[in-house]
């Protein structure tokens, strides 16, 4: 399955990155970011974990990570990585 990371999600990996190294190093925020990369990329091979988020828009997925929730679109060929949200957020606010 091919992976497509959207505009919004690589903004919100790179403010993720830039919170995580100014509060725990650049050692940290590389681990995390990584980790989630890695989430992204196990996604695309196990399907059956998905999680529906029918109730915000039909046919989104979510799985949290750490302390995101990544949200998701997917079909037989390709993974769109929609969002990264910290767990806190608004996550209907937030998904267009």
């Amino acid at each position: 399955m091919k992976l497509r990371i959207t505009g919004p999600a690589r903004r919100d990996l790179d403010d993720i990155w830039s919170y995580t190294q100014s509060n725990w190093g650049v050692t940290k925020a590389d681990r995390y970011v990584d980790s989630l990369a890695t989430r992204f990329v196990w996604l695309s091979e196990n399907r059956n974990l998905w999680t529906s988020r029918d109730d915000i828009r039909h046919g989104l997925f979510s799985y949290h990570e750490g302390r995101h929730l990544i949200i998701f679109q997917g079909t037989p060929e390709v993974l769109t990585i929609i969002r990264v949200l910290h767990d806190r957020m608004d996550v209907r606010r937030h998904v267009e």
